[in-house]
Protein backbone atom coordinates (compact mmCIF):
# COMPACT_ATOMS: atom_id res chain seq x y z
CA UNK A 1 0.00 0.00 0.00
CA UNK A 2 1.32 3.64 -0.90
CA UNK A 3 2.51 5.57 2.47
CA UNK A 4 3.55 8.83 2.79
CA UNK A 5 7.32 9.38 3.75
CA UNK A 6 8.02 12.95 4.45
CA UNK A 7 5.71 16.42 3.65
CA UNK A 8 7.13 19.80 3.14
CA UNK A 9 5.38 22.89 3.77
CA UNK A 10 5.38 26.24 1.24
CA UNK A 11 3.43 28.00 -1.30
CA UNK A 12 1.50 24.97 -1.66
CA UNK A 13 2.17 21.59 0.72
CA UNK A 14 4.30 18.41 -0.98
CA UNK A 15 3.11 14.91 0.22
CA UNK A 16 6.00 12.32 -0.57
CA UNK A 17 5.49 8.74 -1.23
CA UNK A 18 7.02 5.40 -0.87
CA UNK A 19 6.98 4.92 -4.51
CA UNK A 20 9.00 7.81 -5.32
CA UNK A 21 6.02 10.16 -6.35
CA UNK A 22 5.77 13.64 -5.25
CA UNK A 23 2.29 14.83 -5.06
CA UNK A 24 1.16 18.66 -4.57
CA UNK A 25 -1.30 19.52 -2.49
CA UNK A 26 -3.66 22.63 -1.10
CA UNK A 27 -3.43 23.67 2.36
CA UNK A 28 -6.90 23.09 2.29
CA UNK A 29 -6.71 19.03 1.26
CA UNK A 30 -3.98 18.74 3.46
CA UNK A 31 -5.86 19.60 6.51
CA UNK A 32 -8.92 18.32 6.01
CA UNK A 33 -7.37 14.73 5.39
CA UNK A 34 -4.38 15.27 8.28
CA UNK A 35 -2.45 13.46 6.26
CA UNK A 36 1.32 13.23 8.35
CA UNK A 37 4.42 10.91 7.80
CA UNK A 38 3.53 6.82 7.73
CA UNK A 39 0.09 7.44 6.87
CA UNK A 40 -1.27 4.77 4.82
CA UNK A 41 -3.23 6.03 1.77
CA UNK A 42 -6.49 3.95 0.23
CA UNK A 43 -6.66 3.69 -3.28
CA UNK A 44 -9.62 6.06 -3.12
CA UNK A 45 -7.62 9.54 -1.36
CA UNK A 46 -4.63 8.61 -3.65
CA UNK A 47 -6.82 9.16 -6.87
CA UNK A 48 -8.19 12.14 -5.04
CA UNK A 49 -4.91 13.09 -4.08
CA UNK A 50 -3.13 12.75 -7.76
CA UNK A 51 -6.02 14.67 -9.31
CA UNK A 52 -5.09 17.56 -7.36
CA UNK A 53 -1.87 17.39 -7.67
CA UNK A 54 -1.87 17.05 -11.59
CA UNK A 55 -4.38 20.25 -11.70
CA UNK A 56 -1.82 22.31 -9.28
CA UNK A 57 1.15 21.48 -11.78
CA UNK A 58 -0.84 22.55 -14.21
CA UNK A 59 -1.55 25.83 -13.11
CA UNK A 60 1.87 26.07 -12.01
CA UNK A 61 3.58 25.68 -15.02
CA UNK A 62 0.99 27.22 -17.26
CA UNK A 63 2.23 30.46 -14.86
CA UNK A 64 6.02 30.15 -15.34
CA UNK A 65 4.44 30.21 -19.09
CA UNK A 66 2.70 33.22 -19.30
CA UNK A 67 5.83 34.80 -17.03
CA UNK A 68 7.64 34.54 -19.82
CA UNK A 69 5.69 35.78 -22.15
CA UNK A 70 1.52 36.00 -22.98
CA UNK A 71 -0.50 33.53 -24.40
CA UNK A 72 -3.83 33.10 -26.05
CA UNK A 73 -6.13 30.15 -24.81
CA UNK A 74 -5.55 28.50 -27.43
CA UNK A 75 -1.87 28.44 -27.37
CA UNK A 76 -1.78 27.49 -23.52
CA UNK A 77 -3.94 24.19 -24.58
CA UNK A 78 -1.03 23.46 -27.07
CA UNK A 79 1.41 23.79 -24.84
CA UNK A 80 -0.13 22.15 -21.64
CA UNK A 81 -1.06 19.13 -24.26
CA UNK A 82 2.92 19.16 -25.49
CA UNK A 83 4.01 18.85 -21.75
CA UNK A 84 1.96 15.55 -21.19
CA UNK A 85 -1.08 16.66 -19.02
CA UNK A 86 -4.46 15.04 -19.49
CA UNK A 87 -7.39 16.83 -21.36
CA UNK A 88 -9.01 17.42 -18.35
CA UNK A 89 -7.24 18.77 -16.02
CA UNK A 90 -6.01 20.97 -18.92
CA UNK A 91 -9.79 22.19 -19.58
CA UNK A 92 -10.16 22.79 -15.54
CA UNK A 93 -6.90 24.81 -15.59
CA UNK A 94 -7.52 26.77 -18.38
CA UNK A 95 -11.09 27.64 -16.81
CA UNK A 96 -9.51 28.50 -13.60
CA UNK A 97 -6.47 30.71 -15.58
CA UNK A 98 -9.56 32.52 -17.33
CA UNK A 99 -11.68 33.11 -14.01
CA UNK A 100 -8.50 34.50 -12.45
CA UNK A 101 -8.12 36.79 -15.42
CA UNK A 102 -4.32 35.36 -16.21
CA UNK A 103 -5.96 34.13 -19.58
CA UNK A 104 -7.61 36.94 -21.67
CA UNK A 105 -8.07 36.54 -25.66
CA UNK A 106 -9.23 39.82 -25.61
CA UNK A 107 -6.55 41.44 -23.73
CA UNK A 108 -3.95 39.56 -25.14
CA UNK A 109 -4.78 40.49 -29.05
CA UNK A 110 -4.96 44.16 -28.02
CA UNK A 111 -1.09 43.83 -26.76
CA UNK A 112 -0.79 42.12 -29.81
CA UNK A 113 -1.40 44.30 -31.83
CA UNK A 114 -0.05 47.26 -29.92
CA UNK A 115 3.30 45.42 -30.15
CA UNK A 116 3.05 45.17 -33.83
CA UNK A 117 1.59 48.76 -34.71
CA UNK A 118 4.81 50.12 -32.26
CA UNK A 119 7.32 48.24 -35.09
CA UNK A 120 5.04 50.01 -38.22
CA UNK A 121 6.14 46.53 -40.02
CA UNK A 122 2.97 45.29 -40.09
CA UNK A 123 -0.40 45.44 -41.82
CA UNK A 124 -4.04 45.00 -40.57
CA UNK A 125 -4.22 42.05 -42.64
CA UNK A 126 -0.97 40.28 -41.43
CA UNK A 127 -2.27 41.05 -38.11
CA UNK A 128 -5.42 39.55 -38.51
CA UNK A 129 -3.93 36.61 -39.62
CA UNK A 130 -1.58 35.79 -37.13
CA UNK A 131 -4.68 36.42 -34.23
CA UNK A 132 -6.72 33.83 -36.32
CA UNK A 133 -3.41 30.91 -35.98
CA UNK A 134 -3.38 32.14 -32.20
CA UNK A 135 -7.16 30.80 -31.82
CA UNK A 136 -8.68 34.45 -31.10
CA UNK A 137 -12.33 34.51 -32.22
CA UNK A 138 -12.88 37.09 -34.90
CA UNK A 139 -15.17 39.04 -32.98
CA UNK A 140 -12.80 39.77 -30.29
CA UNK A 141 -10.22 40.80 -33.35
CA UNK A 142 -12.64 43.20 -34.63
CA UNK A 143 -13.11 45.28 -31.03
CA UNK A 144 -9.32 44.97 -30.07
CA UNK A 145 -8.67 46.66 -33.56
CA UNK A 146 -11.25 48.90 -33.63
CA UNK A 147 -10.06 49.68 -29.44
CA UNK A 148 -6.16 49.76 -31.19
CA UNK A 149 -6.66 52.41 -33.59
CA UNK A 150 -5.07 49.87 -36.53
CA UNK A 151 -7.45 50.99 -38.45
CA UNK A 152 -5.49 53.51 -39.71
CA UNK A 153 -2.32 53.01 -41.18
CA UNK A 154 0.51 55.27 -40.43
CA UNK A 155 1.27 56.24 -44.12
CA UNK A 156 4.56 57.70 -43.19
CA UNK A 157 6.30 54.05 -41.94
CA UNK A 158 4.42 52.67 -44.79
CA UNK A 159 6.32 55.04 -47.28
CA UNK A 160 9.65 55.14 -45.32
CA UNK A 161 9.39 50.78 -46.17
CA UNK A 162 8.32 51.22 -49.65
CA UNK A 163 10.61 53.74 -50.11
CA UNK A 164 13.77 51.46 -48.24
CA UNK A 165 12.16 48.70 -50.67
CA UNK A 166 13.24 50.46 -53.31
CA UNK A 167 16.06 51.36 -53.09
CA UNK A 168 17.07 47.97 -52.71
CA UNK A 169 15.22 47.06 -56.32
CA UNK A 170 15.69 50.34 -58.59
CA UNK A 171 17.79 48.34 -60.89
CA UNK A 172 15.78 45.14 -61.34
CA UNK A 173 12.81 44.67 -63.39
CA UNK A 174 8.96 45.17 -62.25
CA UNK A 175 9.84 47.03 -58.74
CA UNK A 176 7.25 48.82 -58.34
CA UNK A 177 5.60 45.52 -58.50
CA UNK A 178 7.67 44.05 -56.00
CA UNK A 179 7.10 46.36 -53.61
CA UNK A 180 3.21 46.16 -53.90
CA UNK A 181 3.91 42.23 -53.11
CA UNK A 182 6.20 42.65 -50.25
CA UNK A 183 3.55 45.42 -48.65
CA UNK A 184 0.36 42.74 -49.40
CA UNK A 185 2.60 40.05 -47.78
CA UNK A 186 2.97 42.45 -44.43
CA UNK A 187 -0.72 42.62 -44.38
CA UNK A 188 -1.22 46.32 -46.00
CA UNK A 189 -4.64 47.49 -47.99
CA UNK A 190 -5.12 47.97 -51.47
CA UNK A 191 -5.65 51.16 -51.35
CA UNK A 192 -2.91 52.54 -48.82
CA UNK A 193 -0.18 50.53 -51.07
CA UNK A 194 -1.34 51.94 -54.08
CA UNK A 195 -1.12 55.33 -52.40
CA UNK A 196 2.80 55.30 -50.98
CA UNK A 197 3.33 53.91 -54.71
CA UNK A 198 2.18 57.00 -56.36
CA UNK A 199 4.08 58.89 -54.34
CA UNK A 200 7.04 57.07 -54.97
CA UNK A 201 6.62 57.30 -58.34
CA UNK A 202 6.37 60.63 -58.44
CA UNK A 203 9.07 61.87 -56.33
CA UNK A 204 11.09 59.42 -58.54
CA UNK A 205 9.62 60.39 -61.66
CA UNK A 206 9.03 56.57 -62.71
CA UNK A 207 5.64 55.03 -63.88
CA UNK A 208 7.04 52.21 -66.00
CA UNK A 209 6.36 49.07 -64.60
CA UNK A 210 3.56 49.55 -62.63
CA UNK A 211 0.37 51.11 -63.04
CA UNK A 212 -2.30 51.76 -60.26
Amino acid sequence: MLKITKILTGRNVSVFLNNGERLLLTYETYSSLMLKSDMELESEVYLRLSDESSFLNCISRALSSLARGGKSVYEMRQYLKKKGFDEEIIERALIYLKEKNYLNDYDFAINYITRKMCSGKRGRGFIIRELLKKGIDRKSIDMAIKESGLCNVDMDLLYEMALKKYKSLKDKKNVYAKISSFLSYRGFDYDSIASVLRKLQEENKEDSDFYL
